[in-house]
């Protein structure tokens, strides 16, 4: 450990110290509540690379070391416990695989030696000679989720800059660690490590409201070892207030109550905070279980996290692919819908990764029974007609006496019921020719098909043309009785009296 790294150190101790010789009820309400996680600094480890053309004699990088560790000491103080990685635990080919390494994404090979044992978090700071002047590259390695951040890079134009400039790009690749300590519906509570401990630059903190988190579940074995180490898919903590070294975040995720269920044994519920390396990235809708299987025309929206104001974005091409940029937000909630129909909510940071793959189901064939149920409606739609049509001409009949129209009415009347026969029997071949393997497109079809179904039985309901015939009958009868007879009575004759002679 170098001079620099054991004066953190000391310091850190004293910090430590001293609170432990404060009397119990000198302590105010937050600190009492306060746990060995929030007042444990970070371990960190700098490795510092400089081209052999700027490092002639190794003084350079000395010098470039020194003053970013009395940087740290300035800035951050005891929540950094700085130290200077060793030359010799480093070969090239560790170099060559860092720098390579994929960034967001946890590695659980290729992970540099040391990771939990001896540092929290590994920065690898780069400095070359460019033709505008110092060109610098700066990674973070974060031991506890194994995650690579992007490269930082950044140009000093005057020497005087270049401590600056790579004491801020070590800044911009930090990515504080919280664990999850309570999550209910839509609020979570992280406690942030090291988020106890005094600073002394008051402007430099570990996270601000409207900062993005990553949850990220942790399996560890016996021995501490993670086993295996899980991001939560299409999830993200949205910071809202900080109080003392405790956050207040809203969780946006795409699934049912992604941090709702609790943890026992060996498995952390870890936060992380991210950083968008673009403006944009790219959304691939591929059908659910089948991820050769892109969906073309697809519709998308999207609102920002604290307003429901939507917009269009676009459709998926060919491939699924629609390009989904910032727009100024963090933070994006997508809606995607097909053929009017609400599909899924895909939270998105945009820029935080170049492609986000995203399965949903396949939507196509309720569409295509979309066009078969309308087909049917539309037939539903003309029997309904032509019935109400002639019921109104029969009643017209009725009113007018004309019986032998009535009459005629009728029998079209019973053709339409034939008809309506015939509907629901071919509705009922349909339902039945028309399975899905995918659950939710089958409940989707059944749906349409019950829909319809009621649909028909509220239009062809018998009994108002029942009533038009009883009614016809009691009118036919009531107009016989009242009608007169043809036949006049017969009249006697008497005969002539004769006349007197």
């Amino acid at each position: 450990m170098s001079r620099r790294a054991s004066s953190s150190t000391l310091r850190f101790a004293g910090v430590v110290l001293s609170l432990a010789a404060v009397p119990c009820c000198a302590f105010s309400p937050p600190i009492q509540g306060q746990s060995i996680w929030e007042l444990t600094p970070y371990r960190v480890r700098l490795h510092v690379t400089v081209d052999p053309i700027l490092n002639i004699g190794g003084r350079f990088q000395q010098r470039l070391v020194d003053r970013l560790v009395d940087r740290c000491d300035a800035v951050i103080g005891a929540t950094w416990n700085v130290e200077v990685a060793p030359a010799e635990d480093t070969t090239h080919r560790d170099l060559a695989n860092w720098l390579t390494a994929p960034a967001n994404e946890p590695q659980m090979e290729s992970v540099p030696k040391g990771s939990d044992e001896l540092f929290d978090k590994l920065f690898l700071i780069h400095v070359r000679e460019g033709p505008l002047g110092y060109r610098i590259g700066c990674r973070e390695f974060d031991a506890r989720t194994r995650i690579w951040s992007p490269t930082i890079r950044a140009t000093a134009a005057q020497p005087a800059r270049l401590v600056d400039t790579a004491f801020e790009a070590m800044l911009a690749a930090f990515a504080p660690l919280a664990k999850i300590d309570k999550a209910e519906k839509k609020e979570a509570t992280l406690r942030l490590r090291g988020g106890a401990l005094p600073r002394p630059d008051d402007s430099w903190n570990l996270l601000r409201p409207g900062d993005l988190l990553r949850p990220l579940m942790r399996f560890n074995q016996r021995d501490g070892a993670p086993r295996k180490i899980l991001p939560i898919a299409w999830t993200y903590l949205l910071v809202e207030s900080i109080d003392a070294s405790v956050a207040h975040c809203q969780i946006h995720s795409g699934l049912r109550n992604p941090l709702s269920s609790r943890t026992r044994g060996r498995i952390d519920r870890l936060a992380l905070l991210i950083h968008p390396e673009g403006e944009s990235t790219n959304l691939q809708l591929v059908t659910r279980g089948d991820r050769d299987s892109p969906l073309e025309g697809y519709q998308v929206y999207a609102h920002p996290a604290q307003s429901k104001t939507t917009t269009w974005l676009g459709e998926s091409d060919a491939n699924g692919n629609v390009r989904i940029s910032s727009d100024g937000h963090a933070l994006r909630i997508l809606l995607v819908k097909h053929g009017g129909d609400f599909l899924a909510r895909l939270p998105l940071a945009p820029g935080f990764v170049t492609t986000a793959v995203a399965e949903i189901p396949n939507d196509d064939e309720r569409l295509e029974v979309v066009g078969i149920i309308t087909g049917l409606q539309e037939s539903l739609v003309d029997l309904v007609v032509r019935r109400e049509m002639l019921m109104l001409r029969l009643r017209a009949a009725i009113e007018a006496g004309d019986f032998d129209q009535a009459n005629e009415i009728v029998g079209h009347l019973h053709d339409v019921q034939l008809d309506e026969d015939r509907f629901r029997s071919r509705l009922r071949q349909r339902q039945q020719a028309i399975v899905s393997n995918n659950p939710y497109v089958q409940r989707k079809i059944d749906k349409m098909f019950g829909d319809t179904s009621k649909l028909m039985a509220s239009y062809f309901d018998p009994r108002p043309m029942l009533k038009l015939e009883a009614e016809l009958s009691r009118t036919r009868r009531a107009a016989e009785e009242e009608a007169p007879t043809d036949e006049t009575p017969e009249v006697s004759e008497e005969p002539t009296p004769a006349s007197a002679s």
